[in-house]
């Protein structure tokens, strides 16, 4: 790999799978430990995280409890059944992202190794695609089943949208090229 872009496109990408691993880990730390000391966690408002969108969208910690929002969701609050919920979200969303980057990884090393429009890329292509609606249909809705009350929340996530029917397109431009290829092939 001699060019600086498809260098830079690969460390960014193992970067970004790093990045996943360190912060699932940490989430899964937290996770553990809050099954033996619920209370450890009674200053981390979730009320952010059960929102609807890709991945979770925030986590906040306070140093006081008199610096908590009236609409706080306390982690040490939390039923086990909201935990687990969330605790699969997270890994439905970090194991997503890091198919993703990997199948783009991939794509990306074939380039640079001047592989371009062969079979393997057109499929890694759709493998994102098929990742990406499965993250738009995990990002349209979330819910919360805190203090007696139940929430039902709903959004269209055009991210993970965009990135299926971009990654189709992709495929097919792909697959055009493979064709082009084989047809040059042939007349050669």
């Amino acid at each position: 790999m001699q060019n600086k872009t498809i260098r830079l496109a690969s460390i960014l990408g193992k970067l970004l799978i790093g990045i996943c691993c360190l912060l699932y880990l940490s989430f899964l730390i937290a996770f553990v430990y809050w099954h033996f000391d619920q209370t450890a966690f009674q200053l981390v408002d979730l009320n952010d995280a059960f929102k609807a969108g890709y991945g979770v969208n925030g986590v906040q910690y306070y140093q006081h409890s008199a610096q908590l929002p009236s609409n706080a969701v306390p982690m040490s609050e939390l039923s086990p059944g909201m935990m687990y919920w969330l605790f699969f979200r997270i890994s439905i969303f970090v194991a997503l992202t890091i198919l993703i980057t990997r199948s783009a990884l991939r794509i990306v090393h074939s380039i640079g190794s001047l592989k371009t429009f062969y079979q393997d890329n057109i499929r890694h292509l759709r493998t994102i695609a098929l990742y990406g609606f499965i993250a738009f249909v995990f990002s349209t809705f979330n819910f919360l089943s805190f203090e007696g009350q139940s929430n039902l929340f709903l959004k269209t996530a055009f991210g993970p949208l965009v990135l299926s029917v971009g990654a189709l397109v992709l495929a097919e431009v792909f697959r055009e090229g493979k064709n082009l290829l084989e047809e040059q092939n042939l007349i050669i």
